[in-house]
C-alpha cells in the first residue's frame, strides 16, 4: 500500500485533492480526505507518476517507487497566484464607482423620503404607517434595483421607530383615560 500526503507550502493537510495516475494503461484517481492522505491498494511494483491537483492550487506532479513494501510519499501544492488584467481591474473599479453612485443616489433619496415622510405621519394613523411598512418590504422582496432595496430598507427603518414612538403615545393616551 502506498499512503501519498497532500499539503501546502504552509504544512496545512489539503483535503479533497485529486490524485490522478495510471495502472498498467489504465486511467485512475483517488481524492484525499480531512488528513491530506490518500492510500493506494494493489500497485504491482515500479515507477508510477502521479499529478495532484486542487483548484486554488497549481497541479504538482510527482514519480515514486513503489516496490513490495508498504510506502509513502508527499505532494506540496503551491497556491494559485491570480494577476488581474488592467480591463479586469477596469472592470471592477467600474463596479465600484456604479455601486457608489447607487448608494449616494439611494441615500440622497431616501433622505428626501423621509421629510416627506416625517411631514406626512403627522396626518396618517398607525394602521397607515403599517400598511406603507409592509408595502415597502413587498417591493423589496419583487425588486432586483439595489438603490430600491437601498431606499426601501431606510424607510422601513424611519417608519418603524415612528410606528413605535405613535405605539408609545397610543399607550400614554389609553393609561390617562
Amino acid at each position: 500500500m502506498l499512503t501519498l500526503t497532500i499539503a501546502n507550502a504552509e504544512g496545512k493537510f489539503l483535503e479533497g485533492a485529486t490524485v490522478s495516475y495510471e495502472v498498467n494503461s489504465v486511467p485512475v484517481t483517488a481524492t484525499s480526505d480531512v488528513n491530506g492522505q490518500t492510500s493506494i491498494d494493489g500497485l504491482p511494483t515500479g515507477n508510477y507518476t502521479f499529478t495532484v491537483s486542487l483548484s486554488g492550487y497549481v497541479d504538482n506532479t510527482v514519480t515514486l517507487a513503489v516496490g513490495s513494501e508498504n510506502g509513502t510519499g508527499s505532494v506540496t501544492l503551491t497556491a494559485e497566484v491570480v494577476t488581474a488584467t488592467k480591463e479586469a481591474t477596469a472592470a471592477i473599479n467600474s463596479d465600484a464607482v456604479a455601486s457608489s453612485i447607487i448608494l449616494n443616489s439611494a441615500i440622497t433619496t431616501t433622505s428626501q423620503v423621509i421629510d416627506s415622510v416625517v411631514t406626512t405621519v403627522a396626518s396618517d394613523s398607525h394602521t397607515g404607517i403599517a400598511n406603507k411598512i409592509a408595502s415597502l418590504a413587498a417591493e423589496i422582496g419583487t425588486t432586483k434595483s439595489l438603490y430600491v432595496k437601498i431606499r426601501n430598507t431606510v424607510e422601513i427603518g424611519v417608519l418603524s421607530a415612528l410606528l413605535s414612538k405613535v405605539a408609545r403615545q397610543l399607550a400614554i393616551k389609553l393609561n390617562r383615560l
